[in-house]
């Protein structure tokens, strides 16, 4: 349609111009005013059309949110299995044959824990009685020497006479180590009379007496005496 309208413009231009150039020719200049008005409205036929309103488009709405996701809550870990006691098991007749397996029964299911219904319950084995203990060895046997027998050769310490003078007198303990065989090894002051002429009259004679000699077990042994050494003041 736009190009139809173009054309019949461009045709009613050549048309008039030709008549112009005919009115010129023919002395008609009279009426060139006539002509004037419609080239306004040609001018204004040739006018492109105005382009349709394009109405503006709408706004676009913003998408609604996901609401956040709420956090997960942690899940319910079930309670153990509440234990049976042993008493549950029914009684073991006392005729039955002792060859065959202990018998179990069945837990019925508990109310807080269903999933404890495959739950059996078997009685503990009877505990062995305790190992005693191992004995302890018995103490050794220990008889220490002696020189109360009669037989025994015991010479009498000399009182010294500077001792006598002064009246000297106390008890010297000698400790004496006594051999297998009874005689003295070795000698030494235990407990001071309280004068050393004393002490020494003792230390000379005991070394020269016999013993019967100390036992372990039965079996003589090179053990330790005491023996005491008394000095009485003379009369």
């Amino acid at each position: 349609m736009v190009f139809s309208r173009r054309n019949a413009v461009v045709l009613l231009v050549v048309l008039l111009h030709g008549g112009v150039l005919w009115a010129l020719q023919t002395g008609l200049l009279h009426r060139a005013a006539e002509v004037v008005v419609p080239v306004q409205v040609l001018a204004q036929l040739m006018e492109s059309p105005p382009a349709p309103a394009v109405a503006p488009p709408p706004a676009s709405r913003p998408l609604p949110q996901a609401p956040p996701a709420a956090p997960a809550r942690p899940r319910p870990v079930p309670a153990p299995p509440a234990p049976v006691p042993a008493t549950s098991l029914p009684p073991v007749p006392a005729d039955a044959e002792p060859d065959r397996a202990p018998r179990v029964a069945p837990v019925p299911p508990s109310a807080a824990n269903p999933a404890s219904a495959s739950a059996v319950v078997v009685a503990p084995p009877a505990t062995s009685a305790p190992t005693p203990a191992p004995a302890t060895p018995a103490a050794p046997q220990v008889v220490l020497p002696s020189s109360d027998a009669r037989y025994l050769y015991r010479p009498l310490p000399v009182y010294p006479r500077l001792s006598e003078r002064r009246m000297e007198h106390g008890t010297v303990v000698l400790k004496v180590w006594v051999r297998a065989d009874g005689s003295v090894d070795q000698v030494e002051v235990e407990t001071s009379s309280g004068f050393p002429r004393l002490d020494r009259a003792a230390l000379d004679v005991v070394p020269r007496w016999t013993f019967v000699p100390g036992t372990v077990n039965g079996v003589p042994q090179r053990l330790p005496v005491l023996v005491p050494v008394r000095f009485d003041a003379p009369q």
